[in-house]
């Protein structure tokens, strides 16, 4: 089984403003079959993208705070 990856943070930012994940891919651009296997650590993101989904966003966290993961084998469970 692949280790999966999250991301906490754009999860918190997306609830804040009430973007699913098929909204924020409209916003960025990026096809949201490609964000749902980036979100979910089976591809990486591009700087390009990670700098879209920042303004699309519109947070003031950093790239490293939105970008940083939580591996599955680092929780509790």
């Amino acid at each position: 089984m692949r280790d999966e990856c999250i991301y906490p943070e754009i999860y918190i930012q997306m609830y804040r403003r009430n973007l699913d994940s098929k909204e924020l891919a409209n916003l960025t651009g990026i096809n949201y079959t490609s964000l749902r296997r980036k979100m979910r650590g089976i591809t990486p993101f591009k700087l390009d993208e990670a700098k879209l989904i920042q303004k699309a966003l519109n947070c003031r966290a950093t790239l490293d705070e939105l970008f940083d993961t939580i591996k599955s084998e680092d929780t509790v469970g």
